[in-house]
This record gives C-alpha cells, sequence and structure tokens, in this order.
C-alpha cells in the first residue's frame, strides 16, 4: 500500500486558490491511475491524501514505483506553481491485516517521509525492542 500526500498543498490553495488546487488534484490522480494496472486499485482520502493499493508487486518494486511517482511529479508543470511535490508513505500487506492497520502503518511512514524533508517515499518498518 501506499499512502500520498501532496506537498505544500495548502500554501497552493492559499496563493493560487481552489481551482488551481482542484487542477493539481486532477493531474495527480489521473497521473497515478494511468501508471496502475488494471488490477491495482486508488482513491482519494480526503484532501491531498490519497492511497494506492499494489497487487501482486514485489516490495522492490512497489518502492521503485513510489519513487518515479515522486521524481515525474516533481517535473510536472503547473501554471503558477513552482513545484508540485508529494511524500508516500509505504507498507505490506501481512496476514491477518485488517485494512485499519495498513492504513495505520502506512500513515507512520508517510510522517516520517514528510520529516525527511518532503519529496520522498518511506517505507514502514516495525519499532526495534531494545
Amino acid at each position: 500500500m501506499l499512502l500520498f500526500d501532496l506537498d505544500g498543498f495548502k500554501d497552493i490553495n492559499d496563493t493560487l486558490g481552489h481551482i488551481a488546487g482542484d487542477e493539481i488534484l486532477r493531474r495527480f490522480a489521473a497521473y497515478v491511475a494511468s501508471s496502475l494496472r488494471r488490477d491495482d486499485f486508488m482513491a482519494r482520502l480526503g484532501g491531498d491524501e490519497f492511497v494506492a493499493i499494489l497487487k501482486g508487486y514485489t516490495p522492490d518494486a512497489a518502492l521503485l514505483f513510489a519513487e518515479q511517482v515522486v521524481e515525474n511529479l516533481a517535473m510536472m508543470k503547473v501554471s503558477g506553481a513552482s513545484k508540485i511535490g508529494v511524500s508516500v508513505g509505504m507498507t505490506c500487506f501481512q496476514p491477518g491485516d485488517d485494512m485499519k492497520a495498513v492504513i495505520a502503518r502506512a500513515d507512520i511512514a508517510l510522517y516520517r517521509a514528510k520529516d525527511a524533508g518532503k519529496g520522498t517515499v518511506r517505507v514502514y518498518s516495525r519499532p526495534r525492542v531494545a
């Protein structure tokens, strides 16, 4: 699972307006959706957060996909916006997982990506027990 959050989206809405913000959301969603396979799933969770479930990807392939989204979005030209960025949290489904647990792990990874300076991908890893 990949959890996407557009970096600086509130500032874009505040400076360029909601019409420009909506256009950025549409372009981001269209770009990611066009990159997915038929069996994959994508949805907007709210605001500037999106989730993608990649079926049958290895962890390395999912990470590569997420990194490509980050790189390609950074090159996307948007009228009036200097640059669009995205941070991504990634986790893998484990036996016995429910969706709430998977989203919670992806969210932890997403906040680690934002703490690392945004425009990055972080993979959830379990906290180490001392």
